[in-house]
C-alpha cells in the first residue's frame, strides 16, 4: 500500500497604499494548496484499473495580484489584475477501461485575468452590482492519465490533454449584473 505524507508552509503577503481618503492600490502574493488523496478506483479484480490510478499527489500554486478599489461618492469599485503558476495542478477523469471518476496530476498551469467590479446605490432603497472577469486559465504541458487493460496486458497511458488547452470548469468570460430593492 502506498502511503502520502505531505507538509510544508504556504506564505502570503500583502502590501497597500492609500493614494487618496477614498482609494487604494494594493499587492498581494499568496500560496494555494490541495492535499494528495486516493481514488475510489478499484484496481484488481473484474473492474480492475491501472493501479497507478489509486492516487494523486497534492498541488501547490503561487498567485500574484495587484489592484485599485475605492468609493466615490454612492460608489465602489474595484479593478485588479491576477496571474498563477500552477505546479501539478490536480483534474478530474474518467479511468480508461470502466470510466470511474479519478483525479489525476498534470504537470503545470497558469491562470492570468482581469477582474472589475462596480457598485452603489441609486436610491435608498435601490442598489446595484456590476462585475466582469476575464481569465486566461491554459495547461503549459500535455496531461497523460494511466491508461491500458490492466488484467495482464500492456499498460500505458493516454494524453488525456494537450498543452495550451483550457483548463477545465474556467470561463473565459464571466458578466454579472444585479437590482436590489429593499
Amino acid at each position: 500500500a502506498k502511503s502520502i505524507d505531505d507538509n510544508g508552509f504556504l506564505f502570503k503577503a500583502n502590501m497597500a497604499w492609500d493614494v487618496s481618503q477614498h482609494s487604494m492600490v494594493y499587492a498581494t502574493f499568496s500560496q494555494g494548496y490541495r492535499h494528495a488523496g486516493a481514488n475510489a478506483v478499484p484496481t484488481s479484480g473484474k473492474y480492475g484499473e491501472n493501479p497507478a490510478l489509486f492516487t494523486f499527489d497534492s498541488d501547490k500554486n503561487d498567485n500574484f495580484e495587484l489592484g485599485y478599489k475605492g468609493t466615490s461618492g454612492k460608489m465602489a469599485f474595484a479593478v485588479s489584475g491576477f496571474y498563477t503558476d500552477w505546479k501539478n495542478p490536480q483534474l478530474n477523469t474518467a479511468t480508461s477501461n470502466w470510466g470511474f471518476f479519478a483525479a489525476i496530476n498534470a504537470e503545470s498551469a497558469r491562470t492570468t485575468g482581469l477582474e472589475a467590479e462596480l457598485s452603489g446605490s441609486l436610491t435608498d432603497s435601490l442598489s446595484y452590482n456590476l462585475s466582469y472577469t476575464y481569465v486566461d486559465a491554459k495547461l503549459t504541458a500535455d496531461v497523460y492519465q494511466p491508461a491500458g487493460n490492466y488484467y495482464g496486458g500492456p499498460v500505458y497511458t493516454d494524453r488525456v490533454a494537450a498543452n495550451g488547452d483550457r483548463l477545465p470548469g474556467t470561463a473565459q468570460n464571466v458578466l454579472s449584473a444585479s437590482l436590489q430593492h429593499e
